[in-house]
C-alpha cells in the first residue's frame, strides 16, 4: 500500500498529495483514514476526502464511498 515505506510517512505523502488537490491522493487518504490502514481509524475525515474526490469524478471515490455507506459509515 505505501510502496515499502512506514504507514506514517505513506499517510503523510497520500495526505500532502490531497491537500493539493490530487484525486488520487484524495482517494488514498480517505480509504487510510476510513480503515485504518496503519494509523488510527478516523472514518468520519476519511469519508469527507472521499465525498471531496466524487465529487471531481473519480469513479473508485464513488466506489468507495458505497461500500462505506453498505457497511454502514456515513460521516
Amino acid at each position: 500500500l505505501f510502496n515499502n515505506l512506514d504507514c506514517d510517512e505513506g499517510f503523510r505523502i497520500y495526505k500532502k498529495l490531497a491537500e493539493k488537490g490530487h484525486v488520487d491522493g484524495m482517494v488514498a487518504t480517505g480509504i487510510v483514514l476510513v480503515e485504518g490502514l496503519g494509523i488510527e481509524q478516523a472514518p468520519e475525515k476519511g469519508i469527507s476526502w472521499l465525498r471531496q474526490a466524487d465529487e471531481l469524478g473519480s469513479a473508485q471515490a464513488t466506489f468507495e464511498l458505497g461500500s462505506a455507506y453498505y457497511n454502514g459509515l456515513d460521516g
